[in-house]
């Protein structure tokens, strides 16, 4: 668990995460039965529990209660997926705001191939475009059993309650 803040130069931190900022293919990957209630902020690719990864992480019976906010690729849990990730059974329920685009309840960015099962977004989504209540922009995510029970606000466009922007 993680609580308090973390905090870095909004204009110059990538890859901020209240768990892991940066996640790389160097080892296998999977967050069980975490949560993170700080406050994070940064420039881009943060999130609750992971700013940026590779390879495919899974995040497991984890959860975010922490503000998080940026400017792009901003989640609830995770920031920037490259490579895809699964989450099962977590949720974020901290405010999401980010000033331009690609910002989830769960997950900024998915550049890989995403598998979101029993996760749920209850905390505000806010940002400018390609802005989501589970995710900001996919590239290719499946759902099962999953929702968002907050509100997701934009000022330009490809919002929506669930999934921002769909590339596939």
């Amino acid at each position: 668990s993680v609580s308090g803040k973390v905090s870095t130069d909004p204009t110059k931190a990538w890859k901020v995460g209240g768990l892991i900022g940066l996640y790389t293919a160097s080892f296998d990957l999977t967050i069980t039965d975490s949560n993170n209630a700080a406050e994070i902020t940064g420039d881009y690719a943060v999130g609750g529990l992971l700013g940026q990864a590779w390879s495919a992480p899974t995040v497991e019976r984890s959860h975010n209660t922490g503000g998080i906010s940026a400017r792009t690729k901003v989640g609830g849990l995770l920031g920037e997926a490259i490579d895809g990730v699964d989450v099962i059974d977590s949720y974020n329920a901290g405010p999401v705001t980010g000033t331009q685009d690609k910002i989830g309840g769960l997950i900024g960015a998915d550049f890989g191939s995403t598998y979101v099962e029993s996760s749920v977004n209850l905390g505000s989504v806010s940002g400018r475009s390609q802005v989501g209540g589970l995710v900001g922009y996919s590239f290719s995510t499946d759902f099962k059993v999953v929702g968002n029970f907050a509100p997701v606000t934009g000022t330009g466009s490809k919002i929506g309650g669930l999934l921002g922007h769909a590339y596939q």
